[in-house]
């Protein structure tokens, strides 16, 4: 029997990836790649093939720097008045970005209560910008402050406050006063002034001593104290602050006002002075009053005094009427009344004169007045003399005539003088002619006058410029008779003529309210000399001639006469002005005017 070989048992052997070409070979080496590609670190292969991987830095959306928020700008605190909105404002940084969480508290509370908007009220409560809305005066003192906060932390700003101001408003009086504004001398005054508004207003006391005119702060000296605070002390209140007004000026980031207005009144001692002079200044020509007052004095007797700047000794001064009878110049009034007046004053030396009054009265009171400077300025010239060479009335034809003026000048020479007659427009300065001669000196001289003229002359000075009173010059004629040797004198060269009327409705002119007009004729070939006043009631006249205007009147009162119209021909248009529906109840109106040709 055969024996039969067994068959021999398959065994499957695992691959052999080193095998080239083999699919085992292939995955091995591409898995080797993606290895060598994903490691940071360098493998030992084959040395001559070896190559060291490039470093792969981290994805940054996966590494993300974050920092806690930081506030870089503070709110600040805010002012608004009534009905006006706040704004508060927060700047801060942080990483991610910050959101914002706006809390508030009352004036005085310590609980914060996180602010929610909403249509009418707080808006931006979550922003860096919070708006608060109208603000109500019971708003002023909240507090506002701003939560920060990110992914990193918190952080709370510091709190700013809401003023609301409304303006200030202050009322003054003196409440501790019996006697209401008044004050006894040398007592003290106590002015308290009651102020609203909010932030509370300061104060700053303004007083007037020159009736309310000015106003000017009060200071912080004696006598005064507390001169910004609301209560002002006047201490021993002197009596010269009688009639000082006094007022309080409050302020606050609201406005500023002014309180009512208190005038105080100071009693003041019996048998004293209440009224001293004061100094003046006035122009040289003018009048200086100094005045006086006593208070509690039986019987006063007064008598003024003065003395130079520079003296000691005061002389009693007496009425006078003036340097002299020819020189009406500081002439002398009141001089034992408690009113001194002086009249046209020059200055009587070279300094400045002071005056003063002492007051006697019952029980041997005696008391001086302070003293009072008369300063006085340079005056333009002062006339003093105005002559017609021959005198009027007694110039015949031919004759030579003069006119010759004087004036003062105590303080500055006379620079010029302009002698002028008038004509229908108006006055015009005379020159040197055949006729006329000296027009620019203090004589005009008329050689072998030929013809009848009014004149007047300007006198000038560096303070300025004087027009004298005018003179009518005329003449008349008188002519031989034969050889008698006798004289006849001419057909008069001078007239009087009167006119009246009378009215029965009232006539209004356009520049008057209420009159009667008239035009008064004069001969022909008569020039006016004067006009007077013969009626009963005042009477304006026009130097022009058919529709006259208000610029060229003169108000003539009753017998009063009147040159301005000397030298003008034809007809003068005048009335009687004042409230007469006929005639008036003193008579017709009437005037005399001369006249000559």
């Amino acid at each position: 029997m055969k024996t039969q070989t067994p068959r021999a048992h398959h065994t499957t052997r695992p691959p052999d990836l080193r095998a080239p070409g083999s699919l085992a070979a292939g995955l091995l080496a591409a898995a080797l790649c993606l290895l060598v590609t994903a490691t940071p670190f360098s493998r030992a292969a084959d040395p001559k093939t070896t190559r060291t991987a490039t470093p792969v830095a981290p994805s940054t959306a996966s590494k993300i720097q974050q920092s806690a928020p930081a506030i870089t700008k503070q709110p600040a605190n805010v002012t608004v008045t009534i009905g006006k909105s706040a704004t508060f404002s927060v700047t801060a940084s942080g990483a991610p970005a910050p959101s914002y969480q706006w809390q508030s508290a009352t004036r005085n509370g310590n609980i914060w209560t996180d602010e929610t908007d909403s249509p009418y009220g707080i808006a931006g409560s979550r922003t860096a910008q919070l708006k608060v809305p109208p603000a109500e005066l019971n708003q002023s003192g909240m507090r506002y402050r701003c939560v920060v906060t990110n992914t990193a932390g918190s952080v709370t700003s510091n709190e700013a406050t809401l003023t609301v101001a409304s303006p200030p408003a202050a009322s003054i009086g003196m409440p501790g006063s019996s006697q209401g504004t008044k004050a006894n001398t040398g007592s003290d005054a106590i002015l308290v002034a009651t102020t609203s508004g909010n932030p509370t207003p300061s104060c700053q006391w303004q007083v007037s001593t020159n009736n309310g005119s000015t106003y000017g702060n009060v200071p912080n000296t004696s006598p005064y104290s507390g001169g910004n605070t609301p209560k002002l002390v006047i201490s021993s209140v002197p009596f010269s602050f009688d009639g000082y007004k006094y007022r309080c000026a409050v302020t606050n980031n609201a406005g500023s006002a002014y309180s009512n207005i208190i005038t105080l009144t100071v009693i003041p001692p019996a048998n004293s002075i209440t009224r001293h002079p004061a100094s003046i200044t006035v122009a040289g020509g003018k009048s200086a009053t100094f005045t006086v007052a006593v208070n509690g004095v039986t019987n006063p007797a007064y008598q003024w005094q003065r003395k130079p700047a520079t003296s000691s000794t005061w002389t009693n001064l007496a009425n006078t009427t003036g340097i002299s009878a020819a020189t009406p110049m500081n002439t002398i009034r009141g001089a034992t009344t408690n009113q001194l007046v002086i009249d046209n004053v020059v200055p009587l030396s070279t300094t400045d004169n002071q005056y003063r009054c002492v007051i006697k009265g019952a029980g041997g009171i005696t008391l001086e007045s302070n003293a009072a400077t008369l300063t006085i300025t340079a005056p333009p010239p002062i006339i003093t003399k105005l002559e017609l060479n021959p005198k009027p009335g007694t110039i015949k034809l031919n004759d030579n005539v003069t006119i010759t003026i004087e004036a003062a000048s105590p303080t500055t020479p006379i620079t010029s003088y302009q002698w002028q007659t008038p004509t229908p427009s108006g006055w015009v300065n005379v020159t040197d002619s055949s006729t006329i001669k000296g027009a620019k000196t203090a004589k005009l001289e008329i050689p072998k006058i030929s013809a009848p003229g009014n004149y007047r002359c300007l006198v000038t000075n560096s303070a300025g410029t004087t027009t004298s009173d005018h003179v009518s010059v005329s003449y008349s004629i008188t002519s031989s008779s034969g050889s008698s040797g006798g004289s006849t004198t001419a057909a008069a060269t001078t007239g009087k003529m009167t006119s009246t009327f009378t009215h029965t409705a009232p006539n209004t002119p356009l520049w008057s309210q209420n009159g009667w007009t008239s035009m008064t004729a004069l001969p022909a070939g008569a020039k006016i000399t004067s006009i007077k006043n013969t009626g009963k009631t005042a009477i304006i006249l026009s130097r022009l001639t058919g529709g006259a205007t208000k610029s060229g009147f003169t108000t003539l009162a009753v017998g009063a006469s009147t040159n301005n119209f000397s030298g003008l021909a034809g007809s003068i248009q005048w009335f009687c002005d004042g409230p007469y529906g006929t005639n008036p109840p003193e008579g017709a109106p009437s005037i005399e005017v001369t006249w000559t040709k």
